[in-house]
């Protein structure tokens, strides 16, 4: 019989069914992430176009991927996820969901990557883990290789992606222009305009769809946040949106009425339960487990009917307090 790990990694490399794969240097067809443990309501590559995206594909069983690989992933998250890198962790054994968050809160308590259950990824197949691919700002895949080699070089290839995110990219002064003003520096509103500016065709078109759906993006991103009992993000998502939409009306009166909900009676509540719940989540990444399991049971009981009370009453259980 194979060794589990390597027998993991080999179902998760057979290749789909119609299902193209990205050589390094093309483009990765669109495809959707098995649903991450705690997301922002992104799924799809597409939402996350203008970012790298470090995909670490691992086991909860491989040493490698716990010793090392895990590891370094999440502390390059640390370092530049306030930079544009996404990072996302892909789980490639058999578990299940509780499983998958238990092993996290036990071990990286401190993980701020997306975290996705299994799934198919058109990058080219491998054999061992753990494993990165690397998809650059513009959708194209610049690296794919193990996850626990060529550091520096993985590092030197973010960097250049994070510059480009920066500057933007296109075929064109005007399309970078426009693309750094929409990744680069998330300026909806001032993005929309330069693309409209641009002579009719489908650059253009283009274009402004990309724009379209940033926004669509941001704007789902909160109420995915709230609903997860995360309502100090979710609120921060909410004022950077308002802030970023300046300039367009339309967008003006949508996003007004997100941010105003936050200083509602239930709103306060909400995030009142919410900065309890940080606290508590804060002892947990500090590994002062005995002081986050008495915090996470005071959200608990104090916090009432609130999304942030339920997310505490599944960490106390999915941590055997409940």
């Amino acid at each position: 019989m194979k060794h589990p790990i390597l027998r993991a990694a080999l179902l998760l490399a057979l290749p789909a069914p119609a299902q193209q794969r990205a050589a390094v240097g093309e483009t990765v067809p669109e495809f959707s992430f098995a649903t991450f443990l705690d997301g922002d309501g992104r799924q799809k590559l597409s939402d996350f176009r203008g970012q790298p995206v470090a995909i670490v594909f691992f086991g909860m069983h491989s040493p490698p991927c716990v010793n090392t690989a895990l590891p370094a992933a999440i502390q390059r998250d640390h370092r530049l996820a306030g930079s544009g890198l996404a990072t996302v962790l892909v789980h490639s054994q058999e578990a299940s969901l509780d499983q998958l968050r238990a092993f996290l809160l036990r071990h990286f308590p401190d993980n701020d990557c997306f975290v996705a259950p299994g799934g198919t990824v058109p990058t080219p197949a491998f054999t061992a883990l753990p494993h990165l691919a690397l998809i650059g700002a513009d959708g194209r895949l610049v690296w794919d290789g193990p996850a626990n080699e060529n550091q520096k070089q993985v590092d030197e290839v973010i960097a250049a992606e994070l510059a480009k995110r920066k500057r933007g990219f296109g075929e064109s002064a005007a399309l970078c222009k426009v693309r750094s003003a929409l990744y680069g520096h998330g300026d909806l509103g001032g993005a929309f305009v330069l693309a409209g500016q641009l002579p009719e065709g489908e650059p253009r078109t283009r274009l402004l769809a990309e724009v379209e759906d940033r926004y669509a993006v941001r704007k789902y991103a909160v109420a995915e946040l709230q609903d997860s009992g995360r309502f100090g993000a979710a609120q921060a998502a909410a004022k950077a949106l308002l802030r970023d939409v300046a300039g367009k009306a339309e967008w003006l009166a949508e996003v007004q009425p997100l941010v105003a909900a936050f200083e509602t009676e239930q709103g306060k509540a909400e995030l009142a339960a919410s900065r309890k719940l940080e606290r508590a989540e804060k002892l947990l990444r500090e590994r002062k487990t005995d002081a986050a399991l008495k915090a996470l049971e005071a959200v608990d009981k104090g916090a009432h009917d609130t999304a942030a009370a339920r997310r505490a009453r599944n960490l106390l259980r999915l941590l055997g307090a409940k």
